[in-house]
């Protein structure tokens, strides 16, 4: 039995992961970088119809990205990010 594709756009998870993807492996995340900064960057790859990544969202998505140790995270009074070399 084969799987077929679902018709229609991904969903939203799959989607802003995606684009967090695109940013973290791209040079932007080679410095330290807040949450702010990602966000901003991860949005150019997601629609303008869709809501935009928040700060908060993107933090909460990284978490699982700092446990599976992709990203490593410096803690001041704001979380900075980079990717792991």
């Amino acid at each position: 039995m084969t799987k077929l594709k679902k018709s229609g756009p991904n969903k939203r998870s799959v989607v802003y992961r995606e684009a967090l993807d695109i940013v973290i492996n791209s040079y932007f995340m080679d410095d330290w970088c807040s949450a702010d900064e990602i966000a901003w960057e991860a949005n150019k790859h997601i629609s303008n119809h869709w809501t935009q990544l928040s700060t908060f969202s993107v933090c909460a998505i990284l978490r699982s990205y700092e446990k599976d140790e992709k990203v490593t995270v410096k803690r001041k009074t704001k979380k900075y990010y980079r990717k792991k070399n």
